[in-house]
């Protein structure tokens, strides 16, 4: 076997290939089953009424006479119709009936011979000298000294030529009396020769003798056996090994220990730069944190400091935040002493963790982790690796609260659901609870007076049903079916997906709205003809990719804080559902949120972005009050129903909430208006600015905004040309 591979390996690499050789060892059972016994059988024939008389009548049929033999037929006859009895009807046209008559009764003496591979393990070898030179000598024995076909095997189990030919000497019962007579003691399938590297194969009284002297070592006096192998203990190396092992794992705790220092600290002055009212709801997160950190803070100190911590807390009534617990009491004066909050105050004087007694300084496990040097054997490595563990476990023990305090903090920004409530509720956002006077209701456009919208503005669009039928063509409804499916299958976790569409639905749906949006509002068809010649091909390739129009599914109690893609203008078509939305100009959001004398952000960074979206979460009443004092402009808001579109024009953060599972169309448009142009012009990629996709969509956007849009006659030219106009699509040439 291992020479076909090194035959087939040479005639691959003389072919010109190049490669190396990789070792894969399997492992496999090979065994031979062999079935002998004796089986009765009766042979049949189907014989009409004249043949069956004749056949009983001669001696093969047992010699009877015309009348016994007519007897019989005519009681077989008589059955016909019954369980058992075989017949048919095609035999002579007179007496068509034929039965089933018994010719003779057979003795069936058979021995079968089966051979079964079964493999038992794979592995995957180093392409190292050594270890290819270690799993030949593993093949070699395993394949040519233990396989049945071997030489060395043939004393013992027979090859399968030789154990067919015995099976068939003998009558049925024989298969086993020559192929099992040497198999007695399985030590014999041991090979005789020597395994090479100074490894010799024991024999069987060898064996048993080793068995006998590790039942009862040492006993009545006797020496210990010298020819037994003692592996030898490289001191050095396993020392060394160990001392590796340990500084890494003391590594990781101590980048474990920095970071969640790190992560208390940052949560409570997060906490303590929120206002009075708001920081109530966070005093037993701040108390927690507190603890935590000081036996944190102890773990990188002195003895002192750890000791007095731990003597605190080994108090039968520890109350080591006594002194520190007056301010959190006066500031829970005014709370009701009945509520959760003012049972707060208790907090802080339990024990970080269960082990807490045993916590060691940072130092001192450095110190223990060293001590490993000076290990002798084996066994004291591995006790002191275990006692590293225990004591690195302990300190593993003062979990962090960041992860808790950040669900806190979203349940405290979410106003409180109503008693009884449903649990497939959505939890309530304070941004869409808010009063018409910190938000105006958003303009609702009928399809009679779109071609007059303002451009400036988000607002709601109605479409008569007879327009939204042309609109929502087979394309999209097969697309908007798949999501519902999608949704509806068993364990599904999708909250929302998106499907892209066609350029052709683009199309379609601006043929069906043709003559009826306002003028400066068109859809993105791919014609590159509407940007001028000296805008850069990859600005203008970067546009094509992103005005992609999409069909969209949202789950019900579904709630988004975001900006369209690249903040790029919007029709949002609905098809199903109702949500609740909540728009405001992203760029005044983004100056009322930006920290006063810091630096200001750009409009399109990932930070900013961030931010946008969290005061929208997060946002209340006060805040969105302070908002809109402070931008002079109210937040526009609204409920879209089934059948209505939502236009959001460049430049808006939204908040979107479902009521029910929505269903719809997503469709960036062109808006040649002021609003567009001048808020692009901020986002565009300028000379010397390091290029990025939201840059050069900018600069593609606005040039695409400042021109007029194609003639009537230019687009009926289009239609003309068919395919030829069709090679001008920049989306087709990407």
């Amino acid at each position: 076997m291992v020479d076909s591979y090194r035959t087939a390996y040479k005639n691959w690499c003389t072919g010109g290939k190049v490669g190396k050789v990789k070792w894969s060892i399997i492992q496999y059972k090979e065994s031979v089953e062999a079935t002998s016994g004796t089986r009765l059988a009766e042979n049949q024939q189907l014989m009409w009424e004249r043949q069956a008389l004749l056949f009983w009548q001669s001696v093969d049929g047992g010699a009877h006479s015309e009348e016994e033999s007519q007897q019989k037929w005519n009681a077989l006859a008589a059955r016909v119709g019954e369980p058992g009895v075989i017949y048919d009807k095609k035999g002579p046209e007179r007496k068509p009936l034929r039965l089933a008559i018994t010719r003779e009764d057979m003795v069936i003496n058979y021995n079968d011979v089966a051979r079964k591979r079964q493999m038992e393990w794979t592995e995957k070898v180093k392409n190292d000298d050594a270890s290819v030179a270690k799993s030949m000598k593993r093949i070699m024995t395993n394949h040519d000294m233990v396989g049945g076909s071997s030489s060395a095997m043939k004393g013992i189990i027979p090859g399968p030529e030789d154990l067919a030919q015995m099976m068939v000497q003998g009558g049925g019962g024989t298969a086993f009396d020559s192929a099992s007579v040497k198999i007695g003691d399985v030590r014999n399938l041991i090979p005789d020769d020597d395994m090479g590297d100074g490894e010799v194969a024991a024999t069987a009284e060898g064996d048993a003798k080793m068995d006998d002297d590790a039942e009862e070592p040492g006993s009545d006096g006797e020496a210990p056996d010298t020819n037994k192998k003692v592996k030898w203990f490289d001191k050095d190396r396993a020392v060394n090994a160990a001392q590796k092992l340990l500084t890494s794992q003391e590594k990781k705790l101590h980048e474990a220990h920095s970071q969640r220092v790190s992560e208390l600290q940052a949560a409570l002055k997060e906490i303590g730069n929120l206002s009075p009212s708001e920081r109530l709801q966070y005093q037993g997160e701040e108390r927690i944190a507190n603890v935590r950190l000081k036996f944190l803070l102890a773990l990188s100190s002195d003895a002192t400091e750890l000791n007095s911590l731990i003597d605190d807390f080994s108090q039968p009534n520890p109350s080591p935040t006594k002194g520190a617990q007056a301010a959190a009491e006066a500031a829970l004066s005014a709370v009701d002493h009945g509520s959760t909050a003012a049972g707060l105050a208790a907090l802080g004087n339990s024990p970080p963790c269960k082990q807490f007694k045993e916590l060691k300084l940072l130092a001192e496990l450095s110190i223990f982790k060293d001590e490993v040097l000076n290990c002798s054997t084996a066994d004291e490595i591995s006790e002191h690796k275990k006692q590293f563990a225990r004591m690195k476990a302990v300190l593993n023990d003062i979990k962090k609260v960041g992860t808790l305090m950040k669900k806190e903090k979203t349940k405290a920004a979410a106003a409180k659901s109503k008693p009884g409530a449903k649990p497939t509720q959505a939890p309530a956002h304070a941004i869409f609870e808010a009063g018409s006077e910190l938000v105006d209701a958003l303009p609702s456009v009928s399809e009679s007076a779109l071609k007059n919208m303002c451009l400036e503005k988000p607002a709601i669009i109605s479409f008569e049903n007879e327009t939204l039928g042309k609109l929502f063509g087979s394309d999209v409804k097969v697309a908007m079916g798949q999501l519902k499916k999608l949704f509806k299958q068993p364990g599904a976790t999708h909250s929302r997906a998106e499907v892209g569409l066609d350029l052709s639905v683009v199309k379609h749906v601006a043929k069906q709205l043709d003559g009826m949006l306002p003028d400066g509002m068109s859809f993105y068809t791919g014609m590159a003809d509407s940007l001028p010649k000296d805008v850069e091909s990859l600005a203008i390739q970067t546009l094509h990719k992103n005005m992609l129009s999409t069909s969209y599914a949202i789950l019900a109690n579904n709630a988004t804080f975001a900006t369209e893609k690249f903040f790029l203008p919007c029709l949002r078509f609905a098809s199903e559902g109702l949500r609740h939305v909540v728009l405001a100009p992203y760029d005044k959001v983004l100056d009322f949120i930006s920290s006063p004398g810091a630096p200001q952000s750009k409009l399109a960074d990932p930070q900013a972005k961030q931010g946008v979206n969290q005061f929208l979460k997060f946002c209340n009443a006060d805040k969105l009050k302070a908002f809109v004092e402070a931008s002079g402009s109210k937040c526009l808001g609204g409920v879209v129903h089934a059948t209505e579109v939502l236009y959001v024009p460049a430049g808006w953060a939204f908040a979107e909430q479902t009521k029910d599972m929505s269903l719809g169309l997503k469709m960036p448009v062109l808006v040649r208006a002021a609003c567009a142009c001048d808020f692009f012009s901020k986002l565009q990629t300028l000379p010397g600015d390091v290029p990025s996709d939201q840059g050069l969509l900018a600069k593609a956007y606005y040039h695409a905004c400042s021109v007029n849009p194609p003639t009537a006659a230019a687009a009926n030219q289009n239609k003309k040309d068919g395919p030829e106009g069709d090679a001008k699509d920049a989306l087709t040439e990407l």
